[in-house]
């Protein structure tokens, strides 16, 4: 199989829009049409889209992992029974009470990239390593009114620790690394994409996604390939269900709007057809409100049920595996402020290394999965949480999952990430003084990668950068990690 390489470039920063979320209406598509596939190979990517591991292929049997698969659901909105998975069954199961309907836009709409907000976890579950995915996608490659054709599609998903709704634009922040997936010449349909890792533990680099905190969610491009390349897929789109029935109570919920990357085929909503085609790299660029402009990059969109007043989201659903080898824990720093939502990690084996960014709980919380799941092995973890020094420990899985360990950083106040607190982090957290997610339109963004984001100062992680960051920051001053 080919090697396919993602190109997404970073745009300069525009001014911001207030305009008001476009609303939508939805399309139930019967429940007869909807159907499953599996990827065919699988890769890890970096924030950028850069592939950085090797290619894997699906073994198709859970022979490397040590124990029968125990779901536990992290976010789901497909109302799955867990206890049956992976089969096709156990979605739409009624899990949670009375299924909701399953919705689209028009056939021919196209959304190259969309946002999954997950406001609310199921509790206990953040920062937790999921390992089975399910993506709503309604694949078009034809492009016409009636699903047609046939074509390769690359499906990449990143987690993220913030949804800022306060914005006018796809403004999500704290990436983790991401997978990419290809499914081979699919054809058109109406398609639950699942995602079941453990097919490839045989990779000797167990695949996982970490979930970070309440308040992020799921980044999700949808991509065709142009020989070793992606390219922009004719017209791929989210499957849109919806927590709400009078039955239906979940430990989860997501915010009612969410930011789809869309074309300028069909004519808008608005009833003006845009004159420029799309870019899809939204997510990447500005993180704005681009409706207005010439070429709309990204909306805000609220869609509607078509036959119920219900919000309709992206379908998406992740689950963890307690039947994973795995190793857990916490991170802490002495003046014990809340973790941040992401943290690097490299994992030292006889083998070599692997380098990984995975997500944190509130707790500091975190879970890591043994890259070798027939038999564990020996590990030295460096692990470094965003603006925190780093911290080094062991751990050894060959009688099965570790858990419990504490894990004492050195302190906080790595603003510029250098793993070192100095007078350069003050000269950052100066400079940002007095900003707040609710006012600076610049908060979640990395505007050029020489510029540290403004969210990386608020260091105790309420939303403004205050008095009590430069407190945290005095009590590391000088520290550095290991």
């Amino acid at each position: 199989m080919k090697t396919f390489a993602t190109a997404l470039a970073l745009m300069s920063l525009s001014a911001a829009f207030a305009m008001p979320s476009q609303t939508m209406q939805g399309v139930l598509e019967p429940a007869k049409n909807l159907k499953v596939a599996t990827p065919d190979a699988a890769w890890r990517v970096d924030r950028n889209g850069n592939r950085i591991s090797p290619i894997y292929y699906p073994s198709m049997t859970n022979d490397f992992t040590r124990n029968a698969a125990v779901y536990v659901p992290i976010f789901d909105l497909w109302n799955t029974n867990p206890t049956t998975l992976p089969a096709f069954a156990a979605h739409n199961a009624n899990y949670y009470g009375t299924n909701t309907g399953n919705y689209r836009l028009a056939n021919e709409y196209r959304a190259y990239n969309f946002v999954a907000s997950m406001k609310t976890l199921a509790p206990g579950t953040d920062g937790r390593a999921a390992r089975y995915f399910a993506i709503g996608t309604c694949w078009n490659p034809g492009g016409t009114t009636t699903r047609s054709g046939s074509a390769n599609l690359v499906q990449t998903i990143y987690p993220f620790s913030h949804m800022d709704t306060t914005g006018y634009g796809p403004a999500g922040y704290g990436y983790g690394d991401g997978l990419a997936f290809s499914f081979t010449n699919l054809a058109a349909g109406f398609y639950i994409l699942t995602y079941n890792l453990a097919n490839f533990d045989a990779s000797g680099d167990a695949l996982s996604l970490n979930a970070t905190q309440n308040d992020g969610g799921l980044l999700v491009f949808n991509n065709g390939t142009s020989g070793a390349n992606l390219a922009a897929p004719i017209s791929a789109q989210p499957i849109l269900k919806s927590f709400a029935s009078g039955t239906l109570t979940v430990p989860f919920d997501a915010e009612n709007l969410h930011w789809a990357d869309r074309s300028t085929y069909p004519t808008p909503w608005d009833g003006v057809a845009a004159s420029a085609s799309n870019t899809p790299n939204y997510i990447f660029e500005d993180g704005i409100d681009t409706y207005s402009l010439t070429t709309p990059y990204s909306e805000r969109l609220t869609v509607t049920g078509a036959t119920a007043t219900e919000f309709v989201r992206p379908a998406v659903s992740m689950f963890a595996d307690d039947g994973t080898r795995s190793i857990r824990g916490k991170v802490s720093v002495p003046d014990g402020i809340p973790a941040p939502p992401i943290a690097g990690i490299v994992i030292t084996r006889s083998t070599g290394t692997i380098e990984k960014t995975i997500g944190l709980g509130a707790d500091g919380s975190f879970e890591i999965v043994d890259p070798n799941q027939a038999a564990g092995g020996s590990y030295t973890i460096n692990i470094k949480p965003n603006t925190w020094l780093s911290q080094t420990f062991t751990a050894d899985t060959t009688a099965g999952s570790v858990s419990g360990l504490e894990v004492a950083c050195p302190g906080a106040g790595d603003i510029d990430n250098d793993n070192s607190v100095t007078i350069f982090d003050y000269v950052e957290l100066s400079t940002n003084f007095d900003l707040a997610k609710e006012t600076d339109v610049l908060w979640g963004y990395i505007v050029t990668p020489a510029v540290t984001p403004t969210w990386y100062s608020d260091l105790d992680g309420d939303g403004a950068i205050t008095i009590f960051d430069y407190v945290a920051l005095s009590n590391s001053f000088d520290l550095f990690g290991q």
